[in-house]
């Protein structure tokens, strides 16, 4: 006959080895699986495209384009991220345009924008909390290209990464004939 003191010792062991068992699982179910990517990994984010005469760049997809009549050949665009408030515009004319900004001048370096040297320069503005990046002087088939990024400082990390991707993908190809097309 079994004693109620072994019957409680044979439960423990069971008890222990079970939870044992369990743990060993866990760890190599752990190690065997493969890890899920973190979530800043999966995020896919749609692009649209801009593109007009020959100049060509990639935005978030969700930010609303609105494409500015400019005279033929030129270019004005604004294109506006309405959750985060932040703006691009890209523009071109004759001349290059320094137009002032307010505000205390942190980055002024030469920078490469679709194969055009020209420069770029950021400002903040504690006192409004505003963030202007700029890269202009990039001169292309006789005109001066300008992108221009305008936000608050409070999403100025955001600002950052899609301004660095925005100019990355930034193209200007010569040739690029203006026309009409009129079909019946």
């Amino acid at each position: 006959m079994v004693t109620r003191k072994t019957l409680l010792i044979l439960i423990a062991l069971a008890a222990v080895l079970f939870l044992a068992i369990c743990v060993t699982i866990f760890l190599l179910y752990r190690t065997i699986m493969p890890q899920a990517p973190k979530a800043a990994e999966n995020v896919v984010i749609a692009q649209a495209k801009y593109s007009k005469r020959n100049t060509s760049f990639f935005y978030p997809a969700r930010w609303q384009e609105n494409d500015i009549p400019a005279l033929p050949g030129f270019i004005s665009v604004q294109v506006v991220d309405l959750e985060d408030g932040i703006v691009l515009v890209a523009s071109s004319g004759e001349k290059v345009n320094d137009f002032q900004v307010t505000g205390t001048l942190v980055r002024d370096e030469s920078i490469t924008v679709g194969g055009v040297v020209g420069k770029e320069r950021r400002w903040e503005n504690g006192e409004s909390q505003a963030v202007v990046f700029r890269a202009d002087d990039l001169k292309f088939e006789g005109k001066y290209y300008r992108f221009e990024m305008f936000g608050a400082m409070s999403r100025k990390v955001k600002m950052e990464r899609e301004w660095e991707s925005i100019l990355k993908s930034v193209r200007l190809e010569k040739g690029s004939e203006e026309r009409i097309e009129a079909k019946p």
